[in-house]
């Protein structure tokens, strides 16, 4: 049967989502177009300027839905609250995939959604009050309607199951993986990172956004407590600013580490091997991921 089935891939968070969200929707779009399953693949994508499609394949049918994200989420919940169908969105397909905890109500199509994590339900201090809100009003409703969830790991997994009460045979568990791409980078392209990036001969290396559930003030912890030994160690945090992130830059200040921790902002995927690469030891002292792909990208680069 899956070699006649159309199926429609939501691509919004490859175009809106620099992170691990984006990062796994672009390679899962890449990964089905490269199998062969493009001429049975379709694209959906909420995106106000209708966009290039952020590094996803062209080749594919593309429906576009032109407002924002916002909006969408807005509109999609009430879909899901009045049981009104939006398939006239979505388009003709047997098979429509939710990667961004959001599901339309949908007539046709059966459903799966990528379930990342639940970090709002189980640390919600961790997140803005209107996205813990949200979440925990929609998603455990959207998980009850689709006909299949697509775990990222055996813990998530668990968390569905534990949280609310999802049969865990309607679950299957897809770990992820490193790109082919993190692999030791030679000792010219680290040169270069290093001296774009302005890195200093040595130091720890964090890959990912600045918000509380990182967990990133244990390692202003630690710099003190290395300080106080004689040994300064910078600290270079390689990742966009996300939400609730004033404290922990006040943090730096106050402890008298502003010449130790580099705050390097957004690193493109194409320099981040060589970042990896440079560090002398990769920290990730996350409170919770669903995954936490950054730790595999780390070993693979050495």
């Amino acid at each position: 049967m899956w070699e006649t089935m159309k199926v429609c891939l939501d691509l919004t968070p490859a175009l809106h989502n620099t992170a691990g969200t984006g990062r796994y929707v672009r390679e899962l779009a890449r990964a089905l177009v490269d199998l062969g399953h493009g001429d049975r693949l379709s694209f959906f994508c909420v995106d106000p300027e209708g966009g290039d499609g952020g590094g996803t394949p062209a080749s594919v049918p593309r429906k576009t839905v032109r407002c924002s994200k916002r909006g969408w989420s807005a509109a999609a919940a009430l879909s899901s609250f009045l049981g009104t169908p939006m398939d006239r969105f979505v388009g003709e397909a047997d098979v429509f995939h939710a990667t961004w905890h959001l599901l339309p109500r949908l007539r046709t199509p059966a459903t799966v959604m990528t379930l990342y994590d639940l970090s709002f339900a189980l640390f919600p201090e961790t997140h803005l009050r209107v996205l813990r809100w949200s979440s925990n009003a929609l998603v455990p409703r959207f998980l009850r309607a689709c006909d299949r969830i697509i775990a990222i790991s055996e813990s998530t997994k668990r968390d569905a199951v534990r949280l609310y009460g999802i049969p865990e045979e309607k679950i299957v568990v897809t770990h992820l993986a490193a790109e082919d791409r993190f692999r030791p980078a030679d000792p010219d392209r680290v040169a270069e990172v290093r001296g774009r990036f302005s890195l200093p001969p040595r130091f720890l290396l964090y890959v990912g956004t600045i918000e509380p559930r990182k967990n990133l003030d244990v390692l202003l912890g630690a710099l003190v407590r290395l300080k106080e030994r004689g040994r300064e160690v910078p600290l270079v945090v390689a990742g966009r600013l996300g939400w609730l992130y004033d404290g922990f830059l006040a943090k730096i200040r106050s402890l008298g580490l502003a010449s130790l921790v580099l705050l390097p902002g957004f690193v493109p995927d194409d320099d981040l091997p060589a970042l990896y690469t440079a560090a002398d030891a990769f920290v990730y002292p996350s409170v919770y991921e669903g995954f936490g792909i950054p730790v595999l990208e780390a070993m693979g680069c050495g």
